[in-house]
């Protein structure tokens, strides 16, 4: 890997490959945006037939998208446009944006899976659904976003300057180049990313079925 302040190079874009990213990432920030916020202030309706644990773990992955656009897709749109070979902002907005990006993946992906959970849950247990307050759901979003936190630390404790800019996808990226990582990574990737994955398929199927008995 390669350190952020390394020039990297890479082919350059077609124009058409150029148009067709930058539209891309122009409609992903925009709709994105109003979309997520439109969902932001609808799960904050007192109105809205929605049991409030479901509200916040809703809104926990609006907060989160909001987060991919800021410290994914923003700056991708930026160095797509100016086409350079190095972070657009340097090399410590690199460690940052990277570092930062990482958490709102992994609690997006966990409460996607924990919402999956739940309504399944409500469904085949309705009765139960009935005594979940507000303060259940922000414990659960607050024990959720809890998970991907020991992940920065481990990062920095590992080698905290093992970070690249990679032209090929415009972002900067841990790059796992430390020996530690052949065993830690597989058991990340499962534990984050693989068993969440797995549970959401599953539980989504399950809840076809429960729909389609009703």
């Amino acid at each position: 890997a390669m350190s952020p302040d390394v020039a990297f190079p890479s082919p350059p874009l077609s124009p058409a490959e150029k148009y067709c990213l930058v539209t891309w990432c122009l409609i992903t920030i925009v709709i994105g945006a109003m979309g997520n916020s439109v969902i932001c202030l609808a799960t904050r309706s007192s109105p809205l037939r929605m049991d409030p644990v479901s509200r916040i773990l809703i809104r926990n992955i609006a907060l989160c998208d909001m987060g991919l656009i800021v410290f994914g897709c923003y700056p991708v749109l930026v160095s797509v446009i100016l086409e350079q070979d190095r972070f657009p902002w340097g090399t410590s907005a690199c460690y940052v944006f990277n570092y930062l990006r990482s958490p709102f993946q992994l609690a997006s992906l966990l409460l996607i899976c924990s919402l999956h959970v739940y309504k399944l849950v409500n469904v085949t247990y309705p009765l139960r659904a009935l005594g979940r307050t507000r303060q259940s759901g922000v414990i659960l979003a607050t024990l959720i976003w809890l998970v991907p936190t020991p992940l920065l630390p481990i990062q920095l404790l590992i080698n905290p300057r093992d970070v690249a800019y990679n032209p090929r996808v415009f972002m900067c990226l841990f790059s796992f180049t430390d020996t530690v990582w052949r065993k830690l990574r597989p058991v990340i990737a499962l534990c984050l990313i693989a068993v969440p994955n797995v549970v959401v398929l599953c539980t989504t199927i399950s809840l076809m079925v429960v729909a389609k008995r009703v």
